[in-house]
């Protein structure tokens, strides 16, 4: 059985089923496409880089979509959904602690975490940047992210097999504020004799050691500084008259917020 070809309605096959072919399209005998005497419906040849091929009209679109699905579907399905992680420490808004452990909730078959802390002056520098990798829930800074004071926030991104991350990246923020723990409590005792000052003051709980810094209370110009490891401190006056005087604390927590006062001092004979 040979397909029939006409110039002016294109080649058709079997039945009369046209054939959606270009010019250079060349139908053949349906024994090299069917077997038997039956050829397949709506079957036409053309020639190709190979040789002359078969052409199934309007199955050829369905067969490569079905067999472009097949190969697809395995490898969208190893990528699964990756949760995200919920930061629960710290708890407050404003700690004390300058290197606090950092903490989320567990996702599911996540391989390890993303961590990236940054810690600010509030208002300005930046004072730490850090960006780990780990395979816990759980993230302690290998170095302090504050002396004083700072803004501190804190991205955490699952990454699960297959490549996938979460979909929200969770951002906590908190403030690290050391002073309060760290604050001389009371007045400062200052009494001048003979040229010399003496100083004197309550420790706050866990200090280590004070710095001690005398200056001209009009100007602030400084005077003079002195480094204590007690509360106290006796020193020689550089000059007579009023004089002002701060002093800091340090504890383990870090630096502490100064307190002030002004004495008047007499000179030495």
């Amino acid at each position: 059985m040979i397909f029939a070809i006409d110039p002016a309605q294109g080649a058709r096959g079997p039945g009369g089923k046209k054939c959606r072919i270009s010019p250079s399209f060349k139908c053949i005998r349906a024994g090299s496409i069917a077997s038997g005497d039956d050829a397949v419906p709506g079957a036409c040849s053309r020639p190709n880089l190979y040789g002359r091929g078969t052409y199934f009209s309007g199955l050829v679109p369905a067969y490569f979509l079905a067999f472009a699905a097949f190969i697809y579907m395995p490898v969208a399905w190893g990528a699964e959904p990756c949760g995200s992680p919920r930061i629960t420490e710290p708890a407050g808004d404003v700690i004390s602690e300058r290197a606090p452990e950092i903490r989320w909730t567990e996702v599911s078959g996540a391989e390890y975490y993303r961590v990236r802390v940054e810690s600010r002056v509030p208002e300005g520098r930046t004072l730490v940047s850090l960006d780990a990798q780990v395979s816990t829930a759980r993230f302690k800074p290998p170095q302090p992210l504050a002396e004083h004071r700072a803004s501190v926030t804190v991205t955490v991104t699952a990454h699960c097999p297959g490549g996938s991350t979460s979909s929200d990246e969770q951002q906590g923020r908190f403030r690290i504020d050391t002073s309060p723990l760290c604050v001389l409590n009371g007045p400062i005792s200052a009494v001048s004799k003979s040229g010399e000052l003496d100083l004197a003051w309550q420790a706050p709980e866990g200090a280590l050691a004070y710095t001690v810094a005398l200056y001209t209370p009009e100007s602030g110009i400084l005077i003079g500084q002195f480094d204590a490891r007690a509360p106290h401190l006796r020193m020689r006056l550089p000059v007579a008259g009023r004089v002002g005087i701060a002093i800091q604390p340090q504890c383990r927590s870090g630096k502490g917020q100064p307190r002030f006062t002004v004495a008047s001092t007499s000179p030495g004979r």
